[in-house]
């Protein structure tokens, strides 16, 4: 089982939330083990990446579909998501 943690606070790992999902995902791991299925967890902290809002340019449709103008870490997000 395979997953895929997005972490948006800016206070990291010592978010509530964070600390809560930590405790979500070693409950999952523990069921994953009981039944003897792979557990494999990938994290991103969007806080400590350079994600820019988009622009409106309508060139990830018209000039260059699906690749978007905007050269920042939201490209290796989406290519973690997929």
């Amino acid at each position: 089982m395979k997953v895929f943690v997005i972490n948006g606070s800016p206070k990291g790992t010592q978010s509530n939330t964070y600390k809560l999902t930590k405790a979500f995902l070693a409950g999952m791991k523990e069921s994953a083990e009981d039944a003897k299925e792979a557990f494999e967890v990938e994290e991103v902290r969007v806080g400590s990446l350079d994600i820019r809002p988009c622009l409106g340019c309508f060139s990830c449709w018209n000039k260059t579909p699906g690749s978007c103008c905007i050269q920042d870490d939201m490209r290796e997000v989406i290519e973690m998501m997929i």
